[in-house]
């Protein structure tokens, strides 16, 4: 096949091993964004490497590291704090930490760090382009200041390209940062607030309906919910954005009742969601994987599948 070029002359077409100071490291989580990936190891601590413009890496400065390096910043691992989950997108990263709170780092220009304007930055921020004040890059990892998330106890976070969504341990779901798609799941402002209630999508403001995992990509957002069913809890899917700022529940096709068998079909049980720029992918608890959205090339059916 092609080669690929990688961005600091060392990538490949084939698998390498990241060593330098990951060498020893046990890493549990890793996430990439178009121009940088973090590495996240079994004692909460956090690595970056790749392009540093805009403080994507999170290393106080917009210099680029083609090996990783480690985030020592205070606030993100102070008092015994450990990084839990990680996500990236092109120009900005998010973390939550074992005492629930929301990080993010790199570039603010649409609020997905911080929601809106908040006064001047902080130490080791950068302006963008003379923005708004609060709107500046976030060179260091910064928590995000919102009313909404200092209360809610934070288990997962999902990076979209100029937004950013939380999945709270009440299953609730929050979104922030450019909304001119309705990817945050209101027509309003874009400060970090719970998404919903709509057409069923309530999770906290029905217990009985829970987010368990969160996905977001160019303009849309993916929630996967808890929902009462005839027979007990069900899953569903709920999306929002592409101008439709209002969360709809996303029909599947009937699945067959079991694997390889001739059995009457059945409702599809989501367990996995994922979001890239304009298509999202889907998993059942039988292990059947769903895709939909635009261009064919990603969506892994042929070109001329019924929709």
């Amino acid at each position: 096949g092609d080669a690929v070029r990688g961005s600091g002359g060392g990538g490949g077409p084939r698998p390498r091993r990241v060593e330098g100071e990951l060498r020893d490291a046990d890493v549990a989580a890793v996430a990439c964004g178009n121009y940088h990936t973090v590495f996240v190891d079994r004692g909460g601590r956090v690595w970056t490497c790749g392009l540093g413009k805009g403080g994507r890496l999170g290393t106080g400065n917009e210099n680029n590291r083609p090996l990783p390096t480690r985030l020592t910043d205070g606030h993100l691992h102070a008092s015994g704090r450990r990084v839990v989950a990680v996500s990236c997108s092109e120009n900005h990263t998010l973390a939550c930490t074992s005492d629930g709170a929301a990080y993010g780092w790199g570039s603010n220009r649409f609020g997905q760090l911080s929601g809106a304007a908040n006064g001047a930055g902080a130490a080791g921020d950068a302006w963008d382009g003379g923005g708004a004040p609060g709107r500046a890059h976030h060179m260091l990892p910064r928590r995000v200041e919102a009313a909404a998330l200092r209360r809610a106890v934070v288990v997962a976070v999902a990076a979209g390209t100029r937004h950013s969504v939380a999945l709270d341990g009440e299953g609730v779901v929050y979104a922030w940062g450019d909304n001119r798609d309705g990817q945050c799941g209101r027509r309003t402002d874009a400060l970090p607030a719970p998404v919903g209630p709509a057409d069923g999508f309530s999770p906290g403001h029905d217990p009985r309906r829970i987010g368990t995992s969160v996905a977001a990509g160019d303009r849309a957002t993916l929630a996967l919910v808890e929902v009462p069913g005839a027979l007990g809890t069900a899953a569903a899917v709920y999306s929002w954005g592409f101008g439709n700022a209002r969360p709809s529940r996303v029909a599947f096709p009937p699945a067959a009742g079991g694997r390889g068998a001739a059995a009457p079909a059945r409702p599809v049980r989501p367990v996995l969601v994922a979001a890239a720029q304009y298509h999202f992918v889907a998993a059942d608890d039988d292990g059947r994987v769903y895709t939909w959205g635009l261009h064919s090339d990603p969506l892994g059916v042929p070109t001329d599948a019924p929709p």
